[in-house]
């Protein structure tokens, strides 16, 4: 028989993560081989500091304050890495 190796870092493809940006600001990562650590989480949301800048601008979500701290919340270290399962494009 065929021994399948690497479960764990399997793509599953009806599996995605999403990042909080800010309140009402998501990020889905559809091809992600694991759950980003609280360290990514933090460089992602400080990297997304012009995109809610933008948002709130515009009109389309906001005010959040200060984009790089606008995420307060009670998550564990890393955010919310509960898997949105089911989801797909």
């Amino acid at each position: 028989g065929r021994t399948d190796t690497g479960h764990a870092n399997a793509v599953h493809p009806d599996l995605v993560y999403g990042i909080r940006l800010a309140p009402g600001v998501t990020i889905l990562l559809d091809s992600a081989h694991r759950a980003p650590d609280g360290h990514e989480v933090a460089a992602l949301r400080s990297a997304a500091a012009p995109l809610l800048t933008a948002l709130a601008t515009l009109g389309l979500a906001g005010p959040f304050g200060d984009a790089r701290g606008a995420h307060h919340t009670h998550d564990n270290q890393a955010g919310d890495q509960r898997p949105a399962e089911g989801m797909t494009s």
